[in-house]
Parts: structure tokens; sequence; C-alpha cells
């Protein structure tokens, strides 16, 4: 048989196959629509001296939800000729203008005798400081709603003009929990 027109008060489907639907109020649980957003950047970039740059950027609309933060980068390098003996590296994750975690790498100096004795024998040396490598922990955030901006940044302060940060594969990783 068939129902041309019926009238259901209040049913319980725990599984059901529909073709096409027409839904007045569609009523879902808090957090149960999950939307990812992602940048990943396969090259490598230098960056001279201070500063702050952005390495990643990704926008998302969580709608009042919460996100959770995801970085990863394959190699950050922090190289010198001569001493740069104050200078810190930072990764900043930030939303919009909001400094969310900083996870900084302290650059230390090789003493003035090794640099005078690695110039003598090769003056266009660079000298690797600091070489990082792999993912971070998770950040979970409570953004206001409405569209937010991610950024991935590379902060440098302290340093001299012959600072530099080398970065490869990088990645910026957003799941929004949207209701």
């Amino acid at each position: 048989g068939s129902i041309d027109s019926a009238k259901i008060a209040n049913a319980a489907i725990t599984s059901a196959n529909i073709g096409d639907a027409q839904v007045n109020t569609l009523q879902i649980a808090g957090e149960a629509v999950i939307v990812p957003r992602a940048q990943y950047t396969p090259n490598t970039e230098v960056f001279y001296g201070n500063g702050e740059f952005v390495l990643n950027s990704v926008t998302i609309n969580s709608m009042g939800g919460a996100v959770a933060i995801q970085i990863s980068i394959f190699e950050l390098l922090a190289s010198a000729k001569g001493l740069t003996p104050n200078t810190v590296q930072y990764l900043q994750v930030k939303r919009n203008d909001t400094v969310l975690r900083v996870f900084s790498f302290t650059h230390t100096g090789l003493t003035q005798e090794t640099i005078d004795a690695t110039f003598a024998s090769n003056p266009d040396a660079l000298y690797p400081k600091l070489v990082t490598t792999g993912a971070f922990p998770t950040i979970l955030d409570a953004p206001p709603s409405g569209n937010n901006t991610y950024r991935l940044v590379l902060s440098v302060t302290g340093s001299n003009n012959g600072f530099m940060s080398t970065i490869s594969e990088r990645s910026l990783y957003l799941m929004g929990a949207k209701r």
C-alpha cells in the first residue's frame, strides 16, 4: 500500500533513507557540525633581521563554536654572520590581532674566536644556531561569532642584519565546531 498524506506526531527514527527532503526547521545538537580549514605551504622561505612575518593565514566562521588550531613546521633554521647573542625567534598563533599562543626559541651565539676561525676559512659562511622541527600542541580557542582570521607568524627580535630565519614546509589547520 501507499500513504498519500500522513501526520506523524512524535516519531523516533533511528535510520532513514531519504531521497529529497523539505524541512521547515532543523534542530541539531551543539557542535554537531565540524568545518575544517587549512593552509599548507610547501616551499622554503628566508626572512632577514628583525620583524613579523606571516607564514600562514586561514579564515573561518565558526558561528560562535570552538576552534581547534594545529600548526606544524618541517624546519625552522636560525643562522647568522657574526654574533647575535640576544636574538629570539617566536612562532605566534594569532586570531585577528590577538596573540593566542607563543612558542619561543632563544638564539645563542657562538664565541667570537670560533666565528673568526670559520670566517678565515670561508668568508661567506653562515652559522646554523637552531633547528626546530615537528608539530606543536593543539590550541583550543573560543572565538567571537563571525569570520575570524588565524595566522601563524614568525617574529624575530634582537638580531643584527646578518641574522637569517629559514622556514620550510609548514601548515595551519583549523577545525571549527558549529551549532
